[in-house]
């Protein structure tokens, strides 16, 4: 009785084992995030004063809302990704779409058009909106996955050290890489625009990989009865 018992409990670890190629797929996204994220956080208040020639209080007001903005949506996408559904599961959906936002809003905040400075300022507070919009749409759902995809605690551990290992890398990427071209642009304001399309075409490979990468994860797709959300619901949130 007791030897079936241990066949049960070998078989569930088996069950639960993730392949390395799915665990690098799955943490792969994270490089595509952070990547981008860690230019923005070390490059763009530099760009919106030296560059763009706004003062330094509305550079740090224009980040600090974005921050209070991302705390916000949360839970927002967490609850619209739990009632997704389709046939690539609750959270991939969110992850092809990060795939698209997060290096257009790379292009976006790098690029800004030629505008007053009061324009310019609603530009660039919305670009850096947008920016954790996608940031949010790919890490919420993303995070939820690790939970949905192995019921085993060693191999939710393995998967969280793959994505710590490409977040590390992206650190390295948005922060030497990125000055390297940069300076390798011309160091002008010309060279951050020029910058961000290695890395926002870097960003979309990442996260398309991931999503792409990710087909064979476990869903732990739950019935969920059709209810629309209300404005009063979402606010709740």
């Amino acid at each position: 009785m007791s030897h079936s018992g241990k066949e049960i409990k070998s078989e569930d670890r088996k069950v639960n084992k993730l392949s390395v190629q799915l665990k690098g797929y799955w943490g792969l996204g994270a490089l595509g995030l952070s990547s981008v994220s860690y230019t923005i956080n070390t490059q763009f208040t530099y760009f919106l004063v030296e560059y763009l020639g706004l003062s330094a209080v509305i550079a740090g007001s224009i980040y600090a809302v974005s921050r209070l903005y991302d705390a916000v949506t949360d839970p927002v996408v967490g609850a619209l990704s739990d009632a997704t559904q389709s046939r690539w599961g609750r959270r991939r959906p969110w992850i092809l779409l990060s795939a698209f936002l997060i290096p257009m809003a790379c292009w976006m905040l790098f690029h800004p058009p030629d505008l007053s400075p009061t324009f310019l300022t609603a530009y660039m507070a919305f670009g850096i909106l947008f920016f954790y919009t996608g940031y949010t749409v790919y890490y919420v759902p993303h995070l939820a996955m690790a939970a949905e995809m192995t019921d085993s605690y060693q191999e939710r551990t393995s998967l969280m050290a793959y994505n710590m290992f490409f977040a590390s890398a992206a650190g390295f990427v948005g922060t030497s890489v990125t000055a390297w071209l940069i300076v390798f642009f011309g160091n002008d304001r010309e060279a951050y625009g020029q910058m961000s399309i290695p890395m926002g075409i870097l960003s979309f490979i990442c996260l398309f990989l991931c999503f792409r990468g990710t087909a064979s994860a476990r869903n732990m797709d739950v019935p969920i009865t059709k209810k629309e959300i209300t404005f009063k619901e979402w606010w709740k949130l």
